[in-house]
């Protein structure tokens, strides 16, 4: 026997019974319209709160190198503003995929006293203890906070429409 045949008579065969395999058939349609639904929610809340993770992340590894640069910056000129843009540039050079801004990076909440103040943001401070080594040890705080928006309609809904995602990184200058 040819394969074809083969198949022809098998195909055949199914059909003989054609009322049971029509049913068979409109029970599968049924059954995929109503796990679809489930399945797909389900899928775009993994992607969803999957830019929420990589969004965190994101901005962890922005505040460390904002930190990093601050404390190379302490160490080789005096604070000024121009060390403050320094370290939000260090910080948004590192986000590829998060809409970030100079506002959104900001130090120790209160004013600086032990340094010059920030124009961009003047109720927060990089360092918030001088860089000089005395009776406190001196830090760099950088904080970055973000809204990260859901895209899912129903999931939208269900959060408020976004996630707040924030970090902070505090790196000690040496003495």
């Amino acid at each position: 026997m040819s394969p074809l045949h083969l198949v022809r008579r098998s195909w055949g065969r199914s059909r003989k019974s054609g009322r049971s395999t029509l049913r068979a058939s409109g029970q599968t349609l049924v059954e995929f319209a109503l796990v679809i639904p489930i399945f797909l929610l389900l899928l775009f809340a993994l992607l969803d709160f999957g830019r929420v993770i990589y969004a965190q992340q994101t901005i962890t590894n922005d505040a460390r190198e904002g930190a990093r640069k601050g404390l190379v910056a302490a160490n080789d000129t005096t604070i000024n503003q121009a060390t403050y843009d320094k370290i939000r540039t260090a910080a948004l050079v590192m986000t590829p995929g998060v809409t970030l801004a100079n506002a959104n990076i900001t130090g120790h909440a209160g004013a600086c006293t032990a340094t010059a103040a920030d124009t961009t943001s003047a109720t927060t401070c990089f360092f918030p203890n001088g860089v000089t080594c005395g009776g406190t040890s001196p830090y760099v705080e950088v904080n970055i906070a973000v809204t990260v928006p859901m895209l899912t309609p129903l999931l939208s809904n269900l959060v408020g429409g976004s996630i707040a995602v924030s970090t902070r990184s505090i790196t000690y200058l040496p003495c």
